[in-house]
């Protein structure tokens, strides 16, 4: 699972709610969803941004983490780097 597929299955856990529930949401199948969390379907735009509107983050955010895109392991404070 890539970091960003990681990061959707943390933030649905973080939100209490099962792949069931966030595919209803979406009006996806939850077959769907799971390959999507598992990186086995592409994630979309349109999807990406109803994930983190369910989810109450940013886009960035869904994919990266609290961090944003610019955070690497030796910068957990999420400052840009240079």
């Amino acid at each position: 699972m890539t970091k960003q597929r990681a990061s959707l299955a943390a933030h649905r856990e973080k939100s209490g709610m099962s792949q069931y529930a966030v595919a209803k949401a979406l009006g996806i199948p939850r077959s769907t969803y799971g390959q999507v969390e598992l990186g086995e379907r592409p994630l979309r735009i349109e999807m990406a941004a109803a994930l983190a509107k369910l989810f109450g983050c940013t886009i960035d955010e869904l994919f990266y983490g609290d961090n944003g895109p610019d955070s690497s392991p030796d910068d957990p404070g999420g400052e840009a780097r240079e």
